[in-house]
């Protein structure tokens, strides 16, 4: 990953309040520009964080799966973008932390609508 203070493909990010703090600390090393829920407005409703992020011109990155019948069966738009993380709990913490921020800070063009990243643990014989 990237480790900058500044960075010419920096990204607007609003980080859900479901998205573990080292991510946003490591995305912010990085150079991202992240709002994170958790310092800004912890609580507040759904539609409420989508309609901000749009406002702001930020993606949205959660592993909450109300963001996605909110943008698909709502038809709530999301312009910028929602990244939604499904990890399987058997992944340790850390790597789950480190998985989000590298994923996130790859060069890559996330676009409107919902994005779904899903990664599974190996079944074991």
């Amino acid at each position: 990953m990237r480790m900058t203070t500044e960075s010419p493909a920096a990204m607007q990010i609003l980080a859900d309040e479901n998205i573990p703090e080292e991510t946003v600390a490591l995305l912010r090393m990085a150079g991202h520009n992240i709002l994170f829920i958790q310092e800004a407005m912890q609580g507040e409703a759904d539609p409420d964080i989508l309609a901000l992020a749009t406002r702001e011109g930020r993606l949205l990155a959660t592993r909450d799966k109300d963001f996605g019948d909110i943008v698909v069966s709502q038809n709530q738009p999301a312009p910028y973008g929602v990244v939604l993380f499904r990890l399987h709990n058997a992944i340790p913490v850390d790597d789950q932390f480190r998985l989000m921020a590298v994923i996130l800070d790859a060069p890559s063009s996330w676009g409107p609508g919902i994005w779904t990243v899903s990664i599974r643990h190996p079944q074991t014989s």
